[in-house]
């Protein structure tokens, strides 16, 4: 994981949000939207915006980047997923903002291993839902980022308050340090 350093939203798409923000039904949902308020502001608002140019925007924002494990991600919607770092599911207004937007890969989800291996997944696939401690927004954070020569990505600041929650931010909500259990095809972590 990198910083990230957001920047203002571009102007076409925050015409597009202020249009589809700007109505009475949109209104009418709670900030903490419950799991059908939830559906229908990814349906009628979210899934409405132009993904391709949002897309555009945070990865020419991520330098080409996924925002949590760092592959190389490409302005399609097969490889790269539009996150929600405060889940949709869990926050109205941050549904809609672009400050809350970050560009991500796929986490292993569509890609097929031969064998019929299963692929330990990781970034959003595996998040899903969470709320997280640990974001790529947190400079102070990310400079605590450290790994170790075999690639193993770990919190250096051991003396943080939330260094434990920190730590399963990385192994575990995020999985970048998954592994597959070759007997239960499961992901371990460590």
């Amino acid at each position: 994981m990198l910083y990230i350093e957001k920047k203002p939203c571009p102007a076409d798409i925050q015409a597009e949000i202020d249009h589809l923000t700007r109505t009475k039904a949109w209104q009418s949902f709670s900030e903490h939207p419950a799991a059908d308020e939830a559906k229908r502001i990814r349906t009628n608002y979210f899934n409405k915006l132009d993904k391709s140019r949002v897309r555009e925007a945070l990865i020419a924002e991520q330098k080409g980047i996924c925002a949590y494990c760092m592959c190389a991600i490409e302005n399609n919607g097969r490889s790269t997923t539009i996150e929600h770092l405060v889940p949709l599911s869990k926050s109205k207004a941050g549904a809609m903002r672009y400050a809350n937007w970050l560009a991500v890969c796929n986490g292993g989800r569509n890609t097929p291993l031969p064998g019929g291996e299963k692929r330990v997944i990781c970034c959003d696939a595996q998040k899903s839902n969470t709320s997280v401690t640990l974001t790529p927004l947190d400079r102070d954070r990310m400079d605590c980022i450290a790994y170790y020569d075999d690639g193993t990505i770990y919190f250096s600041a051991v003396s943080h308050p939330d260094y434990l929650r920190l730590c399963q931010d990385l192994n575990s909500t995020y999985g970048l340090n998954g592994k597959m259990d070759p007997k239960t095809n499961r992901s371990q972590k460590d």
